[in-house]
């Protein structure tokens, strides 16, 4: 599903399920220049970002948002992943210069697939380059890549403001559970439990959180 130019598109318990974009953004959805999503339930789940072998192209995103905004309530981000060379950011969402809410929302088992045999670098689950995220009431858990030594990170933040509140991460495998490289990140009255941070390519790294 793409949205332009300040469409606004409302999904009502709509799964999107089982797609696929090769070296390109948004494996479901992608919204551009001012388009507005809102989503109430459903899910956004076992989507696949590929980038192939003969590329160097980096996929972004299986929720895309590039000068949008998007409302999500109840939304479930099941099993997304990255396959293929290089690697991808925001693997379940990855958002710039955009503004997102979500409220009760489930991320799990989002990461890598292959990524031992492949030695792929690597991806974020959330990714924000610019703009804002707010998390409410959300549950993070089994994300990352279990089988592996490496480790991407839960929610990176390249700028721009993340809140996060009510929210549980739980059980991910990742270099950081959240990793502001720039910006500023808010997090109240939420719990981190039982997450395990591994070394990056073999290099200590101090991650955050």
């Amino acid at each position: 599903i793409h949205i332009h130019d300040e469409a606004s598109v409302t999904l009502n318990n709509v799964n999107i399920v089982g797609n696929t974009t090769d070296d390109d953004d948004g494996a479901g959805i992608a919204a551009y220049d001012g388009a507005v999503l809102v989503m109430n339930g459903g899910s956004i789940s076992n989507n696949i970002l590929w980038s192939s072998f003969q590329s160097y192209a980096d996929p972004y995103g299986s929720l895309y948002l590039n000068d949008s905004t998007a409302y999500l309530n109840g939304v479930e981000f099941v099993g997304n992943q990255f396959a293929g060379n290089n690697s991808a950011y925001g693997v379940a969402i990855y958002a710039t210069n955009s503004k997102l809410v979500a409220e009760n929302c489930t991320f799990r088992e989002n990461g890598n697939r292959d990524a031992v045999s492949q030695g792929r670098i690597p991806s974020s689950v959330i990714s924000i380059d610019e703009g804002s995220m707010e998390f409410i009431n959300c549950v993070f858990e089994d994300n990352g890549v279990p089988e592996s030594e490496y480790g991407g990170e839960i929610v990176e933040l390249w700028g721009g403001t993340v809140k996060i509140s009510n929210s549980v991460f739980r059980n991910n495998s990742c270099d950081s559970v959240i990793d502001c490289r720039s910006g500023i990140v808010e997090v109240s009255d939420s719990v981190f439990e039982g997450n395990y941070s591994r070394v990056f390519w073999n290099k200590a790294d101090a991650g955050s959180f």
